[in-house]
């Protein structure tokens, strides 16, 4: 029972509160004094609470801030995709540098004057035939072709 009525005095402490009147008078010093309290003489003006803001308002108000909200947030998204977008663009722009630089090693590796060894299947080094030579100089000069600038 003496935990309801704790919460129950309370409750009627501030709606008191929330009703005082308030004065605004000025004392015999010449000071503007505002009180809960009028002056003794009784000379004094209630000042009148301000409304607050209508439901109106505020629902407004709260619109205006979620949809800000909403164009942070996109603005957010946009930014992480964009990023997103940069390393890949990124990614493939070093995959192709380093594909071109492959290519002109091979390129140059098979121009050299003679016979050039590779290893086969096995591992085993083999000579290059003219002809294959001929092919892998084509399929270097198109992969430059492809990937570098």
């Amino acid at each position: 029972m003496r935990c309801f009525v704790a919460p129950l005095l309370c409750g009627l402490l501030v709606t008191s509160a929330a009703d005082a009147e308030m004065y605004r008078y000025v004392d015999e010093n010449g000071i503007t004094v505002y009180s809960e309290r009028p002056p003794a003489d009784g000379e004094a003006t209630v000042i009148e609470p301000q409304a607050g803001p209508s439901e109106t308002t505020s629902s407004k108000a709260r619109a205006a801030l979620q949809s800000q909200l909403e164009a942070a947030q996109d603005r957010r998204d946009d930014e992480a995709a964009a990023a997103k977008a940069r390393e890949q663009a990124a990614a493939k722009a070093a995959e192709r540098r380093a594909g071109c630089e492959k290519a002109r090693r091979d390129l140059r590796f098979l121009q050299r004057s003679g016979q050039q060894l590779i290893p086969d299947k096995d591992g085993k080094l083999r000579l290059l035939s003219t002809d294959e030579r001929v092919r892998r100089e084509k399929e270097a000069r198109e992969q430059i072709d492809a990937l570098c600038d």
